[in-house]
């Protein structure tokens, strides 16, 4: 059973434009409890930060099922889905610098799917989730008739960016990190678990059975005991900290990494969810989720392996992150919307009190 490890909490309010902001006294003391709750189980690490000002953080739990060493903001986690705006951001540069057409089809460059009839597929239908894949990879529809959203395609982007950057995708990824000053994120794309545990700093990965404390072996979460999505490393495969995360979001939306008309094309919304369970209403773009909010605009992505789960929000308005990761999920029984919010309910409940705290009354 996990040993009880008290959170360490850190409070900076700073850097705010407004003295309404300041007297409002964020509310962290409230998102620290809500967030600690028995209920939520959280174990893992939070990060609100402003520019260069961290407004708020948080260390929960353990890095060890044991429960002897505590979690820190400088360990690091599987990202998971949040590479693919990372991926989407690799492919950017590749059409400003003329080597990548978004709309040419995909065997253009040499890449076909295992499906027939996806020779029409683009990188505009794949980075958008309009190529219609379902989870195993099939085609469910023409291209660019449904949002349809597949960890495959993402893959399918990988095979097109190493075909045109004639270089191998976990060398080019890592170097866009180091020249945005990321030092403690890399990809991963190996397949033996030897040498993913051999990544510095990455804790491990539990699941838990549900409803319980209980954790369960630590997985490789891309060899599970079944086919599962994450199979893909360039859907779920960039390993990082909550501080990197944020240098992420800073260097993306400051037009650091690409250029204005291509953060317009990953933030353009392609397709409409009215109900996803983290957001509500969403748009997605390319690797981003767009919905609006009482920070204004947020852009973001959960991300979710075997033994990881993950958060990163940025709200241009404030030029704010918010940023969560935990080492341990729960497993993955049910795919529907009442079974998402219970996975991510502590996500939930944080990002809902961070609209409290933020919000001048």
């Amino acid at each position: 059973m996990i040993k009880s490890i008290a959170a360490v909490i850190t409070i900076l309010i700073t850097g705010w434009s407004t003295a309404s902001e300041q007297s409002h006294n964020m509310g962290w003391e409230e998102v620290s409890t809500v967030v600690q709750a028995p209920s939520y189980q959280f174990n893992g690490v939070l990060l609100v930060k402003k520019n260069e000002a961290v407004l708020f953080s948080l260390e929960s739990g353990s890095a060890d099922k044991e429960g002897l060493t505590s979690l820190t903001l400088e360990n690091k986690f599987i990202a998971g889905s949040i590479t693919k705006q990372m991926v989407a951001a690799l492919a950017l540069k590749q059409v400003e610098e003329g080597r990548l057409d978004l709309h040419k089809p995909i065997t253009d460059y040499g890449v076909t799917a295992s499906t027939p009839g996806s020779k029409a597929i683009t990188c505009h239908h794949l980075l958008s989730h309009r190529a219609a894949f379902d989870s195993k990879g099939k085609l469910v529809s023409d291209p660019d008739q449904q949002f349809s959203y597949s960890n495959y395609g993402y893959h399918l982007v990988g095979n097109v960016l190493e075909k045109v950057m004639n270089q191998p995708l976990q060398e080019n990824l890592n170097k866009l990190f180091a020249e945005i000053g990321m030092s403690d994120t890399s990809y991963y794309a190996g397949d033996e678990l030897s040498s993913l545990r051999a990544v510095n700093g990455l804790v491990p990965g539990y699941m838990r059975v549900y409803g319980t404390n209980y954790w369960l072996p630590k997985q490789h979460p891309f060899q599970a005991v079944r086919p599962f999505p994450y199979l893909y490393p360039a859907s779920a495969g960039v390993i990082t900290t909550v501080s990197d995360l944020h240098r992420w979001n800073q260097a993306l939306f400051q037009g650091k990494i690409v250029n204005q008309a291509s953060l317009h094309l990953m933030t353009t919304p392609y397709s409409t969810n009215d109900d996803h369970y983290l957001s509500g209403r969403v748009g997605y773009g390319y690797g981003i989720q767009i919905s609006d909010t009482p920070l204004g605009q947020e852009f973001s992505h959960a991300g979710y392996v075997y033994g990881y789960m993950g958060l990163n929000c940025y709200y241009p308005e404030k030029n704010l992150s918010l940023i969560i990761l935990q080492n341990v999920s729960e497993p993955v029984l049910k795919d529907n919307m009442e079974w998402r919010k219970y996975c991510f309910r502590a996500f939930l409940a944080v990002r809902r009190k961070l609209f409290d705290a933020l919000t001048v009354k």
